[in-house]
């Protein structure tokens, strides 16, 4: 039987910086994985998607070539290329993850993982023994209702990516980041686009105006948005037919996209006593209820996103070998890359609010900025949060071009404590897409430049 000082039971962005971070302090790691190297961020998640969206965004840019004095005609795509270089672009980093497993001298175990013991675990024909256990074993598509995943009419947001060709139309169960992101993809490459929220609005858990700005973006662009709809009935035959409480839609393909559920069977979780409530339970030091156990990653149910994935590992890693950490969930970004694009991090005005706090919220727009006319990107703003009396940055929120590259500096700003003094002193090259940072915090003091005064 093999020993181990720790078994990693997953290689999604929790797992494999878990076993490189184990690597690096000298333990003998074993990673066990019963998929593709890289979990579903790297297969079927993350990184195929902003595939996705990059082509699909640069077919809609091409399509405004005329505003920048640059003649096309009769443009066009294949999917099929689309999706190959989406393919290969997988399959290039699962190679470079494995190169770097390798070198980190890991062990990579293929298999499902069975605990035997709190620690032993079984995996196919090999029985392994380990001091620390990590579970890391992800998240899949939630189901909806009765239906059943064919993978031809009814899709979810792994299964969507194995299309070899665009449907007519879609529609869409779920207005959240998932499903907003396959919209605006599909939507850019010219697939009539419906989705179907239950909530009263799309993406309900962000700031309201950002969520109206794209949802009136988007119907610009001709995609019907219902939100508060209650699906009556679903009909699959030829085409998806879904009748909501006064309409019906007819689509060639429907993308469930209504959340994601853990992986937590088949494991023998509860045979040896593992604590679960939907997901794993753990502590802030990412422990379970058994001493020599760790869960991190979208099994824990707490942000199911790849950075925070990455943070538990360090946490886990450091714990399981006797250095004292704890996982802090109050600084961590999001992304929706929608087009434009949406970030967040830190506070909305109303958590703000309902904190007691006194705050401003500043807004200020992209077509402010020289940047946005030089690239005919003048749509959104960002807003950002601030102490009324300590003018201490606590939030910023942004719809725009190139959101995802703008919002760690927010974040780094309200991790450290910077106040909006702070960014004022700070020279930004000119002209960029971070000056809104500062024109943002200098409208915020009453002191702005390139916007007139409140």
């Amino acid at each position: 039987m093999s020993k181990y000082d720790i078994a990693i039971i997953g290689s999604g962005p929790a797992g494999y910086v878990a076993a490189i971070k184990a690597s690096q302090l000298n333990k003998k790691v074993v990673l066990i994985e019963e998929k593709q190297l890289g979990g579903v961020c790297l297969n079927e998640g993350c990184i195929p998607t902003k595939s996705l969206v990059t082509s699909s965004n640069f077919f809609y840019k091409l399509k405004k070539a005329e505003e920048f004095g640059i003649n096309l005609k009769n443009i066009s795509f294949d999917y099929s290329k689309i999706k190959n270089r989406k393919d290969n672009i997988v399959n290039v980093l699962r190679k470079n993850l494995y190169s770097l497993l390798l070198s980190n001298k890991i062990e990579i175990l293929k298999g499902r993982a069975l605990f035997l013991t709190p620690k032993k675990l079984k995996v196919e024909d090999r029985v392994i023994e380990a001091e620390k256990i990590i579970i890391a074993s992800g998240s899949r598509p939630r189901p909806f209702s009765n239906l059943l995943f064919d993978e031809k009419l009814i899709l979810n947001s792994s299964s969507i990516l194995d299309m070899e060709t665009l449907p007519k139309s879609i529609a869409i169960i779920g207005g959240g980041y998932i499903g907003l992101e396959f919209a605006s993809i599909f939507n850019s490459l010219e697939v009539d686009v419906t989705i179907i929220e239950k909530e009263s609005s799309i993406l309900p858990f962000l700031d309201s105006s950002i969520s109206k700005n794209l949802k009136e973006t988007l119907e610009k662009r001709d995609v019907k948005i219902y939100a508060e709809a209650q699906i009556k009935e679903i009909k699959i035959d030829n085409k998806v037919s879904i009748t909501l409480e006064d309409k019906k839609v007819i689509s060639d393909k429907i993308l469930i996209a209504t959340g994601r559920v853990s992986n937590i069977e088949r494991m023998n979780l509860e045979g040896i006593g593992i604590d679960i409530k939907n997901n794993i339970v753990v502590s802030e030091t990412m422990q379970t209820n058994i001493e020599n156990i760790y869960a991190i990653g979208d099994v824990t149910g707490k942000y199911l996103l790849a950075h925070v994935a990455f943070a538990q590992a360090e946490v886990a890693i450091d714990n399981a070998f006797g250095k004292k950490s704890v996982m802090n969930y109050e600084v961590i970004p999001s992304v929706i890359f929608t087009n434009p694009e949406i970030a967040s991090v830190g506070l909305t005005s109303k958590e703000a609010y309902n904190k007691g706090l006194d705050i401003k919220e500043t807004r200020f727009p992209f077509k402010a900025l020289g940047k946005s006319y030089t690239d005919s990107e003048l749509e959104g703003f960002v807003i950002i949060i601030s102490e009324k009396k300590s003018d201490k940055i606590l939030g910023g929120h942004i719809i725009g071009y190139e959101a995802s590259t703008m919002i760690s500096e927010i974040a780094l700003a309200i991790k450290n404590g910077l106040t909006l003094k702070d960014i004022i002193k700070t020279i930004y090259a000119h002209p960029t897409y971070p000056e809104i940072l500062k024109e943002a915090s200098m409208l915020a003091m009453d002191l702005p430049l390139h916007f007139f005064k409140r």
